[in-house]
C-alpha cells in the first residue's frame, strides 16, 4: 500500500521593474539600496550600502570582521571586474599550527582540530577583507561619498534593530561560545541571554560598531586597517593568544581584477578569478555544455543525472588542484579549457553513474578521491610538476549572505560576503564592535595540500558570485550562502535561466539537488518518480526537506534582465529576504 505524505511548497511573489532592483536577506538591507539608488546612487552605491547594513542586522552571517567576493558590470563601458576580499592567513601562522585529532567523514570538515582551535577563538581568525572589499568597490564604480552610503548602516547599529526570528534562533545555539567572550555576550546576549524577537522587544543595538562605522565613513578602509581601530584590534589578538597583528592589518587591500570567463551555451559567465566556488560552478557547467540539457528537460532523471555526473568531476578538481595561486600553481585555464572538459565529459555515463564516483565506496570521504583527467596537458603555463593532492577544508554552516543590484544604466553587481561560519569565531574585539570570522577553517590544517596553511595565503572559499550576460549585456546577477552547497545551486539557478528559460523567481524556488558531497541530496519536493529513477542509474540519494528552521540547500538571490531590458526578482522562499524595485 503505497503512503501519501503532505509536502511544503513555498514561493515569492516575483518583482518586476523597468529601471533598478535590489535584493539582499533582509528588509532593511534591501531598504538601503533601494533608497541609496532614489537619491541618485547607482547600482554599486547600493550594493555597498546593503553590505555594510547587513553586516549590522545579520551577525550570525556577516560582518565588517568577514570577508567577501564580488563581480561587477560597469553599464557605461561593458567593462567587467571584480573585488577581492578574501581571508588571508596572519603572517605569524605557521603550516602545522593545529593539532589533527583525526579524520572527519561527517561532510564538515576532512580533519578534527584538537579545542576547535581553527574554529572557534582568536586563533581561528583570518585578516579580514569586507571593509577593503566595500571600499574599493565604491571608488571604483561608486558615484555617492561614501560618508552618505554608510549612513543607514551606522543609524541602524546606534539605535538598533528589532531581531528577528532567525537572529534569535541561532543566538540561542551560539550561546556557550558566545558567553565566553564578553564584548560579544554583552550585545548578542543582552542580560545573558538571546536578543527577544516577539511581544516588544527591546532593539539590539551596536553603539561600539556605529562608532567603528563611522571612522570607515570618515576614513575609508584606514579607518578599520589602521590608527586606533588597528590598535585595538592587535592589543586583543594580543592578550588572546591570536595571530593577528597592525602590520597584517595594514598590508591589506582589496584588489580589483579582471573576471574569468567562460562561455555556457549563448552566454557568458563571469566570476572572480581568485580561489572560491566560482571556478567549480564555471567548470561544472562547461561539462554540461557538452549535453543537451534543455532537451533532456527541466529537472528529469536525465537531467539530473547528468548534472550530478558533472558535478562530481568538477568538485574532484576543486579539491585536488584549488588553492592560492600565489603560493601552488593552479591550472585554472586547463580545468575550464575544451580538451579538459571533453576528456572528462567523455566519462560521463549517460545511462548510469560513469566511471567510479565517490558514490560507488561509501566509506571514502569524497575530497579524497583522485580526479579524472589532466587539466595541466591544457593549461598554457604547463606546470612541469603536479599540485601535492591535499584537499580543503569543506566548511557546510549555514553562515554567509548574498545580495545583488541593478541599475537604469545597467551597471550589475553580484556580492557575496561571509563571516565563514556562524557568528564567526565566535569573538569580539572590545570597544570596536567587531565580529570576527573565523576564516581559517577553510584551510586544509594538513601540510602539503594546495590549501594547505601558510603565512599572507588566501584560503579556498565556497563564494560564488556570478554574472550573467549575452551579447555584452548583464541578463542574470546571481549568488547564495550555504557553505559548498552554494556553488551547485548558483549552477543550477544559471542552468535554470539559460537552459529552461525559467523566471528568476522560478529558477530560485526550483526543487534542487546537491552533489557536493558523497550522497546526492534531493529536495523532497522532487517527485518520487525522479528520485527513483537517480536510485536506478546507480546514485546513491538521500531525501532532504528544506524548512526556515534547517538548511538543505544553499539559499540564492537573482535578479534577470529579460529581453524587453525589464528586471525580475528572484528570492530563496524558505527564508528572510527581500527584492525592492523602481
Amino acid at each position: 500500500m503505497n503512503i501519501l505524505r503532505s509536502r511544503w511548497t513555498p514561493d515569492r511573489s516575483e518583482v518586476v521593474a523597468e529601471n533598478a532592483m535590489v535584493v539582499a536577506k533582509h528588509p532593511l538591507a534591501a531598504e538601503a539600496g533601494i533608497e541609496t539608488l532614489k537619491a541618485g546612487g547607482n547600482a554599486m552605491d547600493a550594493a555597498v550600502a546593503m553590505g555594510f547594513v547587513i553586516c549590522v542586522v545579520k551577525p550570525m552571517m556577516v560582518g565588517i570582521g568577514g570577508i567577501g567576493l564580488m563581480v561587477a558590470h560597469e553599464g557605461a563601458t561593458g567593462e567587467a571586474f571584480v573585488v577581492e576580499g578574501p581571508p588571508r592567513a596572519p603572517l605569524a601562522v605557521t603550516p602545522t599550527m593545529y593539532e589533527i585529532e583525526g579524520v572527519d567523514t561527517g561532510g564538515i570538515a576532512l580533519y578534527r582540530v584538537k579545542d576547535g582551535a581553527n574554529d572557534r577563538g582568536h586563533r581561528a581568525v583570518a585578516v579580514p577583507g569586507n571593509v577593503a572589499l566595500l571600499c574599493a568597490a565604491h571608488t571604483r564604480l561608486g558615484r555617492l561619498p561614501l560618508a552618505a552610503v554608510l549612513e543607514p548602516a551606522i543609524a541602524i547599529a546606534e539605535r538598533g534593530f528589532v531581531p528577528d526570528w532567525f537572529t534569535t534562533l541561532h543566538a540561542a545555539n551560539a550561546m556557550p561560545d558566545l558567553l565566553r567572550n564578553p564584548a560579544a555576550a554583552a550585545v548578542f546576549l543582552p542580560g545573558g541571554v538571546p536578543p527577544r524577537c516577539i511581544g516588544d522587544p527591546p532593539p539590539l543595538t551596536q553603539r561600539d560598531l556605529a562608532e567603528t562605522l563611522r571612522r570607515i565613513a570618515r576614513d575609508g578602509a584606514d579607518g578599520f586597517y589602521r590608527g586606533e581601530v588597528a590598535e585595538a584590534i592587535e592589543a586583543d589578538f594580543r592578550a588572546n593568544d591570536g595571530l593577528i597583528t597592525r602590520d597584517d592589518l595594514a598590508r591589506y587591500e582589496a584588489r580589483i581584477s579582471a573576471p574569468v570567463r567562460g562561455r555556457y551555451r549563448d552566454v557568458e559567465v563571469l566570476i572572480p578569478a581568485m580561489p572560491c566556488g566560482g571556478t567549480t560552478a564555471l567548470e561544472t557547467l562547461r561539462l554540461m555544455d557538452r549535453f543537451d540539457v534543455r532537451g533532456a528537460g527541466h529537472n528529469t532523471a536525465e537531467s539530473l543525472h547528468l548534472f550530478v555526473e558533472a558535478t562530481r568531476r568538477a568538485f574532484a578538481d576543486r579539491f585536488h588542484y584549488l588553492g592560492d595561486p600565489e603560493f601552488v600553481p593552479v591550472p585554472v585555464e586547463g580545468l575550464l579549457s575544451n580538451g579538459h572538459t571533453g576528456d572528462l565529459a567523455a566519462r560521463i555515463g549517460r545511462g548510469r553513474v560513469g566511471t567510479p564516483t565517490p558514490e560507488a565506496e561509501p566509506w571514502v570521504h569524497f575530497a579524497t578521491v583522485k580526479p579524472e583527467g589532466d587539466p595541466w596537458q591544457w593549461d598554457p603555463r604547463r606546470a612541469a610538476t603536479a599540485v601535492p593532492t591535499g584537499a580543503p577544508a569543506t566548511g557546510d554552516d549555514t553562515c554567509t549572505t548574498h545580495l545583488a543590484a541593478i541599475d537604469g544604466d545597467r551597471n550589475a553587481v553580484s556580492c557575496t560576503i561571509t563571516a565563514a561560519g556562524l557568528f564567526g569565531a565566535r569573538v569580539m574585539t572590545p570597544g570596536t564592535g567587531i565580529l570576527w570570522n573565523n576564516g581559517m577553517t577553510w584551510f586544509n590544517p594538513l601540510p602539503g595540500g594546495a590549501n594547505a596553511i601558510a603565512p599572507g595565503k588566501r584560503a579556498l572559499t565556497n563564494m560564488t558570485p556570478v554574472i550573467v550576460r549575452r551579447d555584452g549585456r548583464p541578463v542574470l546577477a546571481a549568488g547564495a550562502p550555504g557553505g559548498r552547497k552554494i556553488i551547485n545551486a548558483v549552477t543550477q539557478v544559471v542552468s535554470n535561466v539559460v537552459d529552461h528559460g525559467l523566471s528568476a523567481q522560478a529558477a530560485v524556488t526550483a526543487p534542487r539537488v546537491d552533489a557536493s558531497s558523497n550522497t546526492v541530496q534531493v529536495d523532497a519536493r522532487m517527485p518520487e518518480v525522479i528520485v527513483a529513477e537517480l536510485q536506478a542509474r546507480g546514485h546513491r540519494v538521500q531525501v532532504v526537506e528544506e524548512t526556515p528552521a534547517i538548511s538543505q540547500f544553499a539559499r540564492p538571490l537573482a535578479i534577470t534582465v529579460d529581453e524587453h531590458n525589464r528586471l525580475h526578482s528572484g528570492l530563496t522562499p524558505f527564508y528572510i529576504a527581500e527584492a525592492r524595485g523602481i
